[in-house]
C-alpha cells in the first residue's frame, strides 16, 4: 500500500468518447492501470466508458473499486449505490461491504453499520475474513460515533493555506528552530514519458506565513523522488528517501533511506545511502525518524514492507552506533497491527511514539495513536482522538517540546483537490495548536476491605464542581488524567455493589512530584439463600446436592444438605449464575439466577421443586443407540501392542477435545486464504457435532441405564470397535480392543463402581465385536506420508471410533 506513503496525484487528457479508441480498448487500458495500482488513469478510462454507457453493472462496480482506491470516496459512494439498488446486485456481493467502508470514510457511521449488517445478514460465510472484519467494523463504528461526539478540549486544527498546500499531496511536515520542513508531489519529471502524467516529490522549506521553496542542497532532483526529511536529537545528521515509481507504468514508488552529516563549516556532506541493514535489497524503506532509548542512544524508526513484520507495511527500529552504523533492523512487533503502521514520530521529551495505523480501533482510513515508553517496554496504544483524527487518512504527525504544537497532513474535507469534482486526494499540511501544557495525575482504585486493586470502577474528575472527566477501566485499578497546575481537584468513585468514594487532591507541588489519588470503595453484600421442595408434595426436600456456577464457568462450589432443604452462597451483584441440582430418585434441575444491581446489602432467595424420576424404559434406553463415541488417533496409549488400557473413554474424550485446535491447523496448513477457512469450518463441524456430544451422551445413557437395572431389569449392550485404515490389521484389530476396553472401564469406573456388582450377578453384560478397520468406508487415506488426510481430516476421523450398536 505504497500509495499510502505518498499519494500520487497526475494529470490525465480528456479523452473524447468519439476518437478512434473502441470501449473495448477504454476498458483494457483501465483494467492495466488498475492493475498497476494506477487508480486515477482506471478512474479516468472508466469514467469514459461510464459517460457513454451508465447501464453496465459490471463497469460501475469497477468504476466504484477505481473510486475508493482513489480515495474518491463520493464518487465511489454513488457507484456502489447504483449496483447495490440494481437487479444484478446479487452479482456483486462484496457491494454493500465496500460501500459501508465508503460510508465510513466520509463520517457516515450509522449508515455504515447498516450496511455492514446487511452484508453479513446476506453473507453464507460468517467465518471468511471479510465477515469477521464486517462485525469488528460494527464495534468500531459504535465507538468511532462515541469519540466524535467528544472533541479532545483545547485543541484547534488549521489547515496551513495555498502558501504551503496546493492540489497536490502534501505531507511528512516537520518543524526546526521555525522552518517548516516538508514534502510536496507538486514537481514534474520532464524525462518520463508515462501517460497519464505522473509527478515527483521535492523536500521544500517555509518560514512563517511564507511560501515553501524548494531546499537548498542537492537533496532534490528532477528525475527522482525526495522526501521525508528528518533530523537527528543532536541536528548534525539529516535522514531522507530518495524513490521511483517501480516500473514505467505503475505509480507504486520503491524507497531507500539516505543521510547527510553536518561538516564543520556548516555544509552538508555528499549523500549516503544506509546499507542494507535498513535498505532491504527488494522492499521498500521510507519515513526516517531518529528518537532516543532508555540509555540515551539514537534510534532509527522508519516504514518497510519487507518480510517479518505483521502487514502489508509496518514499523522498524534499529540502534544507530557510535560510529553512525545502523544495526540489524528489527521489526516493532508491540505496535505493529496486521494493517498498514506508518509514518512514526518519537517525541523524545516523552518518550512517545506517535504513528498512523489503518489496522486498529479508528474513526476511518489512518488514524493517528501513541504509545508511551514505559520501563524499557510500549506501554498502552491510544488513540489520539478527534478532531485531530478524521474519517479520512492522517498520518505523519509530529510535536514540539512542550506538546503545544503539532504538524500532520490529511486528506480530510477542506484539503486543495486537483479536480474538484472526483474530491480526492490529496494529503494537505494541518497544524494543531493546544492550549497550556497538562501535567499526568494517576488515580488507584482498592477494595476497602481486602485492600486489593479494584476494577471496573466508574471515576469523574471534576474541578469547583465541574466535570473534566469520566472513566472506567474494566482492566485494572489506574486512571491517568491530565491536570493544570497549582488547582484542586475532586475525585469520585463509583461501582455498581460498592459503597462510593471520593477524595481532594492538590496538584501544587506536580511539577517535582507525581500526584496519586488513591481510593477505597467498600463492597457490598450479596447472598443467594435456595430452598428446595417436592414438587407432588411441596414439602422440604432434604439429602439435595446442588452446585453454584457461572454461567459461562464450569467450575462452582458443591454442598449437600442431608438435615435442611436450605443452602446459601455469597453471590456477586449484576451477574448470571446456575444452579444445578440433584438428587437420586428425582430428576435433576438447573436454574438460572440473574443477580441485581446492588444498593445496600441484599439477600436473594430461590425456591426450587423437583420432580421424581419417571420409570426407565428399553424404549428410552434404545432411543440413544446406536451411539458412536469419537477417538483421537491411536488412542488410547499410543503405540500400544496391549488389548486392554487403564483409562476410561471420558478420559480419553477431555484429550481429544483439547487438541480440536491441532486438528484445525493441521488440516488447514499450506492452504489460501478461502480454502483454509473451509478446512477449519470442517474441523470445527466434526467436533461440535459428533465429537463434544459423545461425551455428554454416553453420560446420559449411563445414568438411564443405571436407573433401568435399579429397576430390576437385566440388560446386554453390544460394542463395536472401529479404526482408520492407517496402521496394519493386526494392529488396528488390537488398537479397536483397547478402545472396547476404555468403554469397559467407564462402566467399571462409574459412581465409585456402582455396576459391579451388576455385572458380577449377570445383570448387565457388556459383550463386544472389534472390527479394525476392515469395516472402513472407500477412499478413506491410509497413506502414512499424507497427515492431513489419513490422521486430521473428517472421513479418517469418523474411523475412529467404538459404538454401542444394540440393546439386549
Amino acid at each position: 500500500m505504497n500509495k499510502l506513503f505518498s499519494i500520487i496525484i497526475f494529470v490525465a487528457f480528456c479523452v473524447n468518447v468519439g476518437s478512434a479508441q473502441t470501449i473495448k480498448q477504454f476498458k483494457k487500458k483501465a483494467q492495466e492501470a488498475f492493475s498497476n495500482q494506477n487508480y486515477y488513469a482506471a478512474l479516468t478510462h472508466y469514467s469514459t466508458i461510464v459517460d457513454v454507457d451508465s447501464s453496465s453493472m459490471d463497469i460501475m462496480y469497477n468504476y466504484a473499486e477505481a473510486a475508493r482506491n482513489y480515495n474518491a470516496y463520493t464518487m465511489a459512494e454513488n457507484s456502489y449505490q447504483q449496483v447495490a439498488s440494481s437487479e444484478k446486485s446479487a452479482e456483486f456481493p462484496l457491494t454493500n461491504y465496500w460501500l459501508a467502508g465508503v460510508k465510513k470514510n466520509l463520517g457516515k457511521y450509522s449508515e455504515a453499520k447498516e450496511l455492514y449488517t446487511k452484508y453479513l445478514s446476506n453473507n453464507q460465510d460468517q467465518s471468511s475474513d471479510f465477515a469477521k472484519k464486517a462485525q469488528k467494523e460494527i464495534e468500531y463504528l459504535s465507538w468511532a460515533e462515541e469519540v466524535v461526539s467528544q472533541p479532545v478540549e483545547g485543541v484547534e486544527v488549521e489547515h496551513l493555506g495555498s502558501e504551503v498546500n496546493t492540489a497536490f499531496s502534501e505531507m511528512s511536515p516537520i518543524n526546526k528552530e521555525g522552518e517548516l520542513f516538508y514534502s510536496s508531489f507538486r514537481f514534474e519529471n520532464e524525462e518520463d514519458e508515462a501517460y497519464p502524467f505522473r509527478p515527483i516529490s521535492k523536500v521544500l522549506s517555509a518560514k512563517e506565513n511564507a511560501s515553501g521553496l524548494e531546499m537548498e542542497g542537492d537533496i532534490n532532483s528532477n528525475t527522482r523522488h525526495a522526501a521525508h526529511l528528518t533530523y537527528n536529537s543532536t541536528g548534525q545528521r539529516m535522514y531522507f528517501t530518495i524513490c521511483d515509481y517501480v516500473n514505467k507504468e505503475s505509480t507504486e514508488i520503491y524507497c531507500e533511506i539516505y543521510y547527510k552529516e553536518k561538516n564543520s563549516d556548516d555544509s552538508w556532506s555528499n549523500t549516503i545511502k544506509l546499507n542494507e541493514n535498513v535498505n532491504a535489497v527488494g522492499f521498500t524503506s521510507t519515513q526516517p525518524n531518529v528518537g532516543l532509548d532508555d540509555n540515551g542512544n539514537e534510534v532509527l524508526y522508519f516504514v518497510s514492507n519487507r518480510t517479518g513484520g505483521k502487514g502489508g507495511s509496518d514499523i522498524w527500529y534499529s540502534k544507530i552506533e557510535d560510529d553512525g552504523s545502523l544495526a540489524a533492523a528489527q521489526p516493532l512487533a508491540e505496535i505493529n497491527s496486521e494493517g498498514e503502521d506508518i509514518s512514526p514520530f518519537y517525541h523524545n521529551d516523552t518518550k512517545t511514539l506517535y504513528f498512523s495505523s489503518d489496522g486498529r480501533k479508528g474513526l476511518g482510513g489512518l488514524d493517528i495513536y501513541k504509545s508511551e515508553k514505559e520501563n524499557m517496554s510500549w506501554g498502552e496504544i491510544q488513540h489520539i482522538g478527534y478532531p485531530i483524527n478524521s474519517s479520512f487518512n492522517d498520518l505523519d504527525y509530529s510535536l514540539n517540546a512542550d506538546e503545544t504544537e503539532a504538524y500532520f497532513a490529511s486528506n480530510r474535507i477542506g484539503s486543495m483537490y486537483l479536480e474538484e469534482s472526483k474530491e480526492a486526494c490529496c494529503n494537505d499540511i494541518y497544524k494543531v495548536t493546544a492550549e497550556e501544557l497538562l501535567f499526568d495525575m494517576k488515580a488507584l482504585t482498592f477494595n476497602k476491605i481486602t485492600e486489593e486493586p479494584l476494577s471496573g470502577v466508574n471515576i469523574e474528575l471534576l474541578l469547583v464542581k465541574e466535570v473534566i472527566l469520566k472513566d472506567s477501566n474494566v482492566d485494572g485499578n489506574e486512571y491517568d488524567f491530565k491536570v493544570k497546575r497549582k488547582k484542586q481537584y475532586l475525585i469520585k468513585a463509583t461501582k455498581p455493589g460498592f459503597a462510593p468514594d471520593e477524595i481532594l487532591v492538590s496538584t501544587d507541588n506536580i511539577e517535582t512530584e507525581e500526584v496519586i489519588g488513591k481510593l477505597f470503595l467498600e463492597p457490598y453484600k450479596m447472598d443467594l439463600l435456595a430452598k428446595t421442595f417436592d414438587s407432588e408434595t411441596k414439602s422440604a426436600l432434604t439429602g439435595v446436592t446442588m452446585k453454584l456456577i457461572e454461567c459461562n464457568s464450569l467450575d462452582g462450589e458443591t454442598k449437600v444438605n442431608d438435615s435442611a432443604n436450605d443452602f446459601n452462597y455469597p453471590v456477586d451483584p449484576e451477574k448470571c449464575y446456575k444452579l444445578l441440582v440433584s438428587k437420586p430418585g428425582y430428576v435433576p434441575k438447573t436454574v438460572t439466577i440473574k443477580t441485581d444491581p446492588l444498593t445496600g446489602n441484599i439477600t436473594m432467595e430461590e425456591d426450587i421443586y423437583l420432580d421424581k424420576v419417571p420409570p426407565v424404559t428399553r424404549l428410552t434406553l434404545e432411543g440413544y443407540l446406536p451411539m458412536p463415541l469419537y477417538f483421537d488417533n491411536d488412542e488410547p496409549d499410543k503405540r500400544s501392542t496391549k488389548r486392554n488400557t487403564t483409562l476410561t473413554y471420558p478420559e480419553t474424550h477431555t484429550s481429544y477435545m483439547a487438541r480440536k485446535q491441532v486438528f484445525k491447523d493441521k488440516y488447514s496448513e499450506g492452504l489460501t486464504t478461502e480454502l483454509k477457512s473451509q478446512a477449519e469450518f470442517e474441523i470445527d463441524q466434526f467436533f461440535t457435532s459428533k465429537v463434544e456430544p459423545a461425551g455428554t451422551g454416553l453420560t446420559s445413557f449411563t445414568d438411564h441405564l443405571l436407573r433401568y437395572l435399579q429397576q430390576g431389569n437385566i440388560a446386554e449392550i453390544i460394542i463395536k470397535g472401529y479404526t482408520s485404515p492407517r496402521a496394519k490389521t493386526e494392529y488396528n484389530a488390537i488398537l479397536a480392543q483397547r478402545r472396547i476396553s476404555s468403554i469397559r472401564n467407564h462402566f467399571a469406573a462409574y459412581q465409585g463402581g456402582i455396576f459391579q456388582t451388576y455385572i458380577a450377578k449377570g445383570f448387565l453384560k457388556v459383550s463386544e465385536a472389534p472390527l479394525g478397520e476392515t469395516a472402513a468406508r472407500p477412499g478413506v487415506s491410509d497413506d502414512i506420508f499424507d497427515e492431513r488426510n489419513s490422521i486430521y481430516s473428517v472421513p479418517a476421523s469418523i474411523e475412529r471410533r467404538v459404538e454401542i450398536i444394540e440393546l439386549k
